[in-house]
């Protein structure tokens, strides 16, 4: 089984070893690690693994997040516990956008420091000895009204690459993993502002430049050795697509 959602990590981790008593592989990281891919826990991670993080302070109600966010410049984001994130402008912002998240995904939300600059994303994987099989960090050319990528090519950026590596040896990471990156646009210094314990849905586009991630994941839970890729085509574009249909 190789797990694809954030929600589900949880019960594959609470079942790891009755699947293995069934005979079910599965590859995944570690409770210890899987709790600090928590948004709240960047501060922790920075510690960890040497990467840059926005400031992050966590609210566990409304009145909290309220108090929180008068400690951050303007704008903030806001983010849900498992999923989302909101750009507010003003203070008077912050209370939907704080419930809105809580009513999806509960308490706690965070309140991060906003980075002005270019989104990046990288696409990752580690053995079960913490080691980096492969990594390919992308540029976000176009956004959704999530903030989603709509539009991504593939770049040669060391810093990137060296940030998966920090990541997975730091968090001592066993899987599939996603950094998010932003270079801010006056200092050029890349911060982590999340990290996915999955691959996300853009992970073709790390297949189409020459890493099967996917796959070099199913050989690694069937307990094979894989080698470390050796690089990966720069200057591959992915586009999405939205298709109508009516019945």
């Amino acid at each position: 089984v190789l797990p694809t959602l954030d929600s589900e990590l949880p019960l594959f981790l609470q079942l790891a070893s009755r699947l293995r008593e069934l005979g079910i592989r599965v590859l995944l990281p570690s409770e210890a690690a899987f709790k600090l891919r928590s948004k709240s826990e960047l501060p922790r991670v920075s510690d960890l693994t040497g990467i840059r993080v926005p400031r992050s302070l966590v609210a566990k109600s409304l009145d909290e997040a309220i108090k929180q966010a008068q400690k951050l410049p303007l704008p903030l984001v806001v983010k849900g516990n498992l999923h989302g994130a909101t750009v507010v402008h003003s203070l008077d912002q912050v209370v939907p956008a704080a419930i809105d998240h809580a009513n999806r995904w509960g308490y706690p939300v965070v309140l991060q420091e906003f980075i002005p600059g270019t989104e990046f994303d990288v696409v990752a994987l580690a053995n079960a000895e913490h080691e980096l099989i492969g990594a390919v960090p992308m540029k976000k050319l176009q956004l959704d009204d999530r903030g989603k990528a709509w539009g991504a090519l593939t770049i040669d950026d060391p810093a990137l690459r060296r940030a998966a590596e920090r990541a997975v040896r730091g968090l001592r990471w066993v899987g599939a993993l996603e950094l998010e990156l932003v270079r801010h646009r006056d200092s050029g210094e890349h911060y982590l502002i999340e990290i996915n314990p999955r691959f996300p849905a853009w992970v073709h586009l790390a297949v189409a430049a020459g890493q099967n991630l996917p796959w070099a994941m199913l050989q690694l839970t069937m307990g094979e050795t894989v080698p470390r890729f050796a690089g990966y085509q720069v200057g591959v574009l992915q586009l999405r697509r939205a298709v109508d249909e009516t019945a």
